[in-house]
């Protein structure tokens, strides 16, 4: 606690040189100064750390006795801050940054959204722009409850929809409706038919008689369990058939292919170019057309300004490389 109340107040090292350096520290000790860090470095030179604040008076003390006082080290934070006193742009820029940094909460920066398996992210943003949620939308404005009911009544697959913002970051949270399976009713007597054609690998009646055996071959539409059963104690009997049957079945396919295969043979030029994005939108920085070559494959880039804490401005650099190549028939 001491070491970080000296480094707040600032201290500094200095030497004392004189034929009874010793007075000097009895002189610091009489006026309660505080000293620490003493070092002997011959009969006549002390080294000892004192607060900063204390340097003036220490200066009278080193006159009245006679001594040479000299500064050997400045440390704390009034140094640090004094080091930084005529940096003019780099204080008004730390002072930008925080006011810069405490109103990003106010606004939505960053889209995070989560529990959707198949419903594309794209969707969900492309509804949530629609209902006036964009990056740069300000929080106070937005009824999270309201936006709530009107993605649920937008997306049909939506059973739960949660929007979260906090710290410019927006949570987005879904939950998607599952499609109930079809309810048979047992007490409804069926046969068990097969779908396609193939051959029997596997069959385990559980409710019904069976009409093959494994390893024969079916077609489609065959019986291949039926709900009649006849017995001689009970008589004929309609029930549900049920069972488990895998088959080895086959199929034909047709497709046409075309003689020659256009494949690309890249020629090694290639073009850079890049772009601003700024809250949505983009400006390009460079004057040509949206395409330098006439074949040429594109890969994008997208870096967004991120601060500590997770925090990404809406506004970045967009770096796009052109590959030129010439259609090579094979």
């Amino acid at each position: 606690m001491l070491k970080t109340l000296n480094n707040i107040q600032g201290h500094i090292s200095v030497s004392i040189t004189s034929v009874f350096p010793e007075r000097f520290l009895n002189l610091c000790a009489q006026n309660d100064i505080a000293f620490w860090g003493v070092e002997k470095k011959d009969e006549t030179c002390y080294i000892l750390t004192v607060p900063l604040r204390k340097l003036k008076i220490l200066q009278g003390f080193a006159e009245a006795q006679g001594c040479e006082l000299r500064v050997l080290k400045e440390s704390g934070a009034p140094v640090f801050a004094k080091k930084f006193k005529k940096r003019y742009a780099l204080i008004v820029g730390l002072i930008i940054f925080i006011v810069v940094s405490t109103g990003m909460g106010e606004f939505i920066w960053e889209f995070r959204v989560s529990g959707n398996e198949t419903i594309p992210t794209e969707e969900i943003l492309k509804n949530l722009a629609d209902v006036g949620i964009t990056i740069g939308t300000l929080t106070e404005d937005i009824n999270e409850i309201a936006v709530k009911h009107e993605m649920i009544s937008r997306i049909d697959k939506l059973l739960w929809f949660a929007l979260n913002i906090s710290g410019g970051v927006a949570s987005v949270e879904v939950r998607e409706r599952t499609i109930p399976k079809e309810i048979v009713n047992r007490g409804v007597p069926c046969n068990i038919i097969a779908a396609e054609d193939g051959v029997i690998v596997s069959m385990n009646t559980l409710i019904g008689s069976p009409n093959v055996a494994v390893g024969q071959a079916v077609f489609k539409g065959q019986l291949l369990i039926s709900g009649v059963v006849d017995t001689a104690k009970i008589g004929v009997r309609y029930q549900h058939a049920m069972g488990v049957i895998k088959a080895r079945t086959w199929r034909d396919y047709q497709a046409v292919l075309p003689l020659e295969i256009i494949s690309k043979g890249y020629t090694g030029n290639t073009r850079s170019r890049n772009a601003l994005v700024l809250n949505g939108g983009r400006n390009n920085l460079f004057a040509e057309g949206s395409q330098p070559f006439d074949n040429c494959d594109k890969i994008s880039t997208v870096s967004l300004l991120k601060v500590p804490f997770g925090v990404t401005f809406p506004f970045g650099l967009v770096s796009e490389v052109y590959s030129e190549y010439n259609p090579v028939a094979t």
